[in-house]
Order: C-alpha cells, then structure tokens, then sequence
C-alpha cells in the first residue's frame, strides 16, 4: 500500500497545468486547471477546486487519447460559471 502511495505521488508530482482560470464571485474563489504529463496533451484531467468552501478537488473530466477535450470541458466550466455571474480569468499556468 505505502509503495502504491508513493509511486502516485511521483507520477502526480510530474504534472503540469497549461490551461487554467480563477473565476471569483464576492469573496468565494473557483479554479479550473487541465492537468497532464509535461508535454502530452492527454491523457488529462480538468481538475475543479473550490478553495474558499473548504470541498474536496474534483475531477469532473478526464480522457486518455482525445486531444483537446479536457481544455474543451474546462472552457465550457469557465463558461458555465460565467452565466451564473462568475468573473473568469483565463490564465497561462505552468
């Protein structure tokens, strides 16, 4: 189990987030990053945080071999969140 754990950690650590947005509304915070390798763009993950509410990082998209999905889904989340009065500010992460 530990060796699971660490072997995880290593391959979690190696990601990288080229396409993000911090979206803000009154006090609260929202942040949509596409995690995958360095320099591959799938397999990815759009990874949803929710800082300011204390909830647990989601995962609500992932895929393994479609390029381009995982920025897809995390525009249409920007989005979305913008028709419910959301400011969202596109960033260029790491």
């Amino acid at each position: 189990m530990k060796m699971t754990i660490f072997v995880l950690g290593m391959m979690f650590s190696s990601l990288s987030f080229a396409h993000a947005y911090t979206c803000t509304n009154n006090n609260l915070t929202r942040k949509i990053s596409v995690v995958h390798e360095p320099g591959a763009e799938v397999p990815c993950r759009v990874k949803y945080e929710k800082p300011d509410e204390g909830a647990d990082v989601q995962y609500p998209w992932s895929a393994g071999n479609q390029a381009g999905y995982c920025k897809d889904k995390a525009d249409y989340l920007a989005d979305r969140l913008r028709s419910l009065n959301w400011k969202c500010e596109f960033e260029e992460a790491e």
